[in-house]
């Protein structure tokens, strides 16, 4: 499960399925490059995590539920996007999403089903 701001810094593209780029290697996501896409594989993690930084209530920030594939390394950064990650964070190559979670809107144009309002994060695992 991913946090990011959808339609500002990272659009989803229309597969559903975000990349990691790096514009300094051909390889992301390897132990030489820190690139990737960031996730948090546990409901328990990503809840804490959700809860701390109130993303759930948040109008700008989406939680975004997936597949990760690729490549898949540990996390080597305690920040993404000025956002502290928990130290269970994972990097991939892709992220597939399949649900996204959101409090705000305007979210209509995604492939996959957008959730809206008090729906609790671990419904997307029930």
């Amino acid at each position: 499960m991913i946090a990011e701001h959808l339609g500002v810094d990272i659009p989803l593209p229309d597969d559903g399925v975000i990349r990691a780029v790096c514009d300094n290697c051909a390889h992301p996501t390897t132990p030489a490059c820190t690139y990737g896409i960031y996730f948090i594989p546990a409901a328990e993690t990503m809840i804490a995590w959700a809860t701390r930084f109130d993303f759930i209530n948040s109008q700008h920030t989406v939680l975004t539920y997936g597949t990760a594939s690729g490549r898949i390394l540990r996390g080597v950064h305690s920040y993404v996007g000025g956002i502290p990650q928990p130290a269970a964070s994972l990097r991939a190559d892709s992220f597939r999403v399949t649900a996204i979670l959101t409090a705000g809107s305007g979210l209509s144009r995604y492939s996959a089903p957008v959730y809206r309002g008090a729906l609790a994060v671990q419904q997307l695992w029930d």
